[in-house]
């Protein structure tokens, strides 16, 4: 079985809005919103990335750039995936 490196993975959706996910994305948050001239972002995130230093820096950002943002931060976290077995009977 083989695992995947997702600290490289970002992803961009239309439904019709914009969403724009993954490694990297905050890093690249003021740019984004140049490209699509957004002015009042939404941050979505669980609750316990919403104190993490990741959040606490784009929001730093945000604030510095003199861009009001609103963050939700109810999303249920992912839960570890559950690993299945198979038993073999004789």
């Amino acid at each position: 079985m083989s695992t995947r490196d997702w600290s490289t993975v970002q992803s961009r959706r239309s439904f019709p809005t914009l969403v724009w996910f993954g490694a990297g994305c905050l890093r690249d948050l003021l740019a984004a919103l140049q490209e699509i001239g957004g002015t009042s972002p939404l941050i979505v995130t669980d609750r316990g990335l919403a104190v993490s230093d990741s959040i606490a820096w784009a929001r730093a950002g945000l604030q510095a750039a003199g861009i009001l943002f609103a963050m939700f931060s109810a999303v249920q976290p992912n839960r570890p995936p559950i690993m299945s077995q198979t038993v073999s009977r004789r």
